[in-house]
């Protein structure tokens, strides 16, 4: 008995006995509408239960043997597509890469295809299924070698593509870009039970050898020879190789952050600017006293007779020039 048989069990004799616990009188007739609505509230309940189980709709395809991945793989999860943000995952991308001898615009049997990371995904899938170029690429034969139709630096086959479009929600329009054939691999990954974040081990190699046939733990064969060549220590060997080229490589440069000097006065010929005003100083004019009560007086330059305004009388600007403005004489 599976988990949704012997969970559907339990609530049926669940029902059971609530019904044997309720008298007739007390039932109240439920309306037929509200009745629908139950129904087709479980039905999808049950397909999210069938979701989480795992248990989807097995795609009906058959996939040719090469480098590529020898079946459909199941993708649970909720449809988020990961991203390689540790270096144990970039690791790994680069030896499944390496392994599969292979990088982002390679088909299967070496040649590559520079417009490969400009398609989108649904022209990659029609391009693994008919073996032409798209047609906005001139529809010509895309150059796979015979026996296979894997694509891209993780030598996706058509078949595992349209399992993840379908599984991940994609709506085909994205760009076969470096990033999407790097996040649809993880997705492979996370989907054989493998943690891309956590060390390559044995175990997780030979999980994987079931999605790419070019790693140790499988026994696919290929125009009768066994498509693996590497052993479980050499495949090490290759990701702890690559995990300490991730680790040193440099980092993106950043401008360094200058500290701002301090600002200092410029010197001009007499005149001294500051960087921020003073706040003046307003001091009182002083009470005149008797020898400043004349305002005018004479001197004498030279030969001329020169009329001014002593400078120490209190009322010598504002006073004299209210009362000439108001013709106060």
């Amino acid at each position: 008995m599976t988990q949704k048989d012997d969970t559907q069990q339990r609530l049926e004799d669940l029902t059971e006995e609530q019904k044997a616990s309720v008298s007739p009188e007390s039932l109240v007739p439920v309306p037929e509408d509200d009745l629908k609505k139950f129904e087709e509230l479980n039905k999808r309940f049950e397909k999210a239960i069938d979701f989480l189980l795992g248990k989807q709709k097995d795609q009906d395809r058959t996939m040719p043997g090469g480098g590529g991945s020898p079946s459909p793989t199941p993708i649970t999860g909720s449809g988020i597509l990961p991203t390689a943000d540790t270096q144990e995952a970039a690791a790994l991308l680069k030896t499944i890469q390496q392994a599969e001898g292979s990088d982002y615009s390679t088909l299967f049997g070496g040649k590559k295809l520079s417009q490969l990371t400009q398609m989108t995904l649904d022209e990659v899938i029609q391009m693994g299924n008919t073996g032409k170029l798209p047609s906005r690429f001139g529809g010509g034969d895309a150059g796979y070698k015979s026996g296979s139709r894997a694509t891209g630096a993780y030598q996706f086959m058509p078949g595992t593509l349209e399992g993840l479009k379908s599984r991940l929600g994609l709506t085909g329009t994205e760009t076969f870009d470096t990033a999407l054939q790097d996040r649809l691999a993880l997705s492979l990954v996370v989907g054989r039970g493998v943690d891309p974040n956590a060390p390559l081990t044995d175990e997780a190699i030979k999980k994987l050898s079931g999605e790419w046939a070019a790693l140790p733990g499988n026994t696919y064969m290929f125009q009768g020879k066994r498509q693996t060549r590497y052993s479980f220590d050499q495949i090490k060997s290759m990701y702890q190789r690559n995990m300490e080229y991730v680790s040193s490589a440099p980092a993106a440069p950043t401008l360094p952050i200058q500290p701002q000097p301090r600002q200092t006065p410029r010197q001009y010929p007499n005149i001294t600017v500051v960087p921020s005003p003073q706040t003046p100083t307003i001091v009182p004019f002083a009470a005149p006293t008797q020898q400043e009560s004349t305002p005018m007086s004479m001197s004498d330059q030279g030969n001329k007779i020169v009329n001014h305004i002593s400078t120490t009388y209190p009322e010598n600007f504002l006073t004299l020039y209210s009362k000439l403005i108001y013709q106060i004489v």
